[in-house]
Parts: structure tokens; C-alpha cells; sequence
């Protein structure tokens, strides 16, 4: 397929800066299905959705050219007109962006799994280490960047807001768990 078939046939179209260079992004797979099926989850409103669903591939594109297709090893399954999908995250210090694709977790909270992009294109898995224990998600309810960190609002009942805040570090492979705040959450 050529980098213009892909964008118009990705489930989703991001930008990624790489050093000084503007890389596009396309969430794609070649076996995706797109059913409808009624929403019966705590997300939905029990009406009809299409669920779409395959085993994707992140591929970068250049100047109109594919330069890297990455398998993720996993099937994704993306919900129309929800919160599920693929964005982008920056670091201003390292100089550093992410491919984000969030998946429905529970009702209290979205699965994000974090890729980085290397010199070539291909995509590569950040792991988050907490605890002395790596995962290949992270859990919360929502994400946003100060600095140098990645934060994780997380649902948490021993605290009186309902959200705690966890702050992962980019350590050039992994993100690693640098301090966790109870009791904080978005709106605070």
C-alpha cells in the first residue's frame, strides 16, 4: 500500500516530531473488522456503536513515503464515538514524543499503552515500572505531561476525591514510577 492508501484507511492519523523532523503516524490494520453491536457497558448508552477491532500496526510516513510499519503484537479494539485511540505526548526535557492508543479498561478507568519511535521509524513498547513490576499499560483516568513526567490520574477509594496522581519518569526505555500524590486529582 502507498503512504496515501494508509492515511485514508487509518483509524487514526497522528503527527510525531523527531528531533527536527514532522513524522505522520497511521493506527492501521489490514484485518480490521467493524461490527455493530449493541453498548451494553458503563462507556455507552446501550444504543447501537461499530466496535472495530484487528491487529494493528503503527507506520510511520515521510514525504509521502512509508518508511516503517511496526506490529503490535496485540489486538486493539477501538469503540465509535468513544475515547478510545491513538495521540501524542511530549516531553520537553528529554526532547522526546509518544504514540498514546487508549483502550476501554472499566468503568473507572482507560488502558494507555505507550510507544516511542526510533532514528528508522519503527515503533518500539515503553513498559511502566512500579514497584519492582513492569506493565505494558497503565491505568487511569486520564494523562498530562508537566516537564519531564508523565502524570497518571488513577482511581483510588482510600482517598476522599476518588483520584491520586502518579508521576512515571522516561528513563530512554521505560517510564519508572517516580512519586505518587493521594487525594489530588484533575481538577486540583
Amino acid at each position: 500500500m502507498t503512504a496515501l492508501e494508509f492515511k485514508t484507511k487509518a483509524r487514526a492519523l497522528v503527527e510525531v516530531e523527531s528531533g527536527k523532523e514532522l513524522f505522520e503516524i497511521a493506527l492501521y490494520a489490514a484485518d480490521e473488522k467493524s461490527p455493530t453491536t449493541e453498548d451494553g457497558s458503563c462507556r455507552g448508552s446501550g444504543e447501537s456503536k461499530e466496535d472495530h477491532f484487528g491487529t494493528y500496526e503503527l507506520i510511520s510516513l515521510s514525504n509521502d513515503k512509508v518508511l516503517a510499519r511496526t506490529r503490535l503484537g496485540k489486538s486493539f479494539r477501538f469503540r465509535e464515538d468513544s475515547v478510545e485511540g491513538a495521540t501524542v505526548l511530549s516531553l520537553t526535557k528529554p526532547d522526546k514524543s509518544f504514540v498514546v492508543i487508549s483502550q476501554y479498561g472499566s468503568c473507572m478507568s482507560t488502558a494507555y499503552y505507550f510507544y516511542r519511535m526510533d532514528s528508522s521509524g519503527k515503533f518500539h513498547s515503553i513498559k511502566f515500572i512500579a514497584k519492582s513490576k513492569r506493565y505494558d499499560s497503565i491505568n487511569g483516568k486520564g494523562l498530562d505531561v508537566i516537564g519531564d513526567k508523565i502524570v497518571a490520574f488513577i482511581f483510588d477509594r482510600s482517598v476522599t476525591d476518588g483520584t491520586s496522581r502518579e508521576f512515571y519518569k522516561f528513563d530512554g526505555r521505560n517510564m519508572v514510577l517516580s512519586e505518587t500524590i493521594p487525594g489530588w486529582g484533575e481538577d486540583n
